[in-house]
């Protein structure tokens, strides 16, 4: 069969909102390393879940980095709070 983390990463690039985001969730929960180039683009997902959870599966897989991908102004900016607010707290940690 195919592994979990096939599975979670394949899932990264599914068409429905609710399959990505149970995709970063779970690959962040298992600390499965994914390249941070497959995680990166979901930062601008159209639903602001994913780009929460996408935040914090980064900041846990790779401490600090989401500071330093060059989507800093637009997540500071992005119109869901909880988005805003998690970059801060991600800040604050660093």
């Amino acid at each position: 069969g195919t592994s979990h983390s096939s599975v979670l990463s394949t899932g990264l690039a599914d068409e429905h909102s609710e399959v990505r985001l149970h995709a970063v969730k779970g690959l962040g929960w298992n600390d499965v390393v994914v390249p941070l180039e497959r995680l990166s683009p979901l930062l601008q997902d159209n639903d602001s879940r994913v780009r929460l959870y996408t935040l914090r599966t980064i900041e846990r897989l790779y401490p600090g980095s989401a500071l330093k991908l060059g989507l800093l102004e637009p997540i500071l900016d992005d119109p869901d709070p909880k988005v805003q607010r998690e970059i801060l707290r991600i800040q604050t940690a660093h």
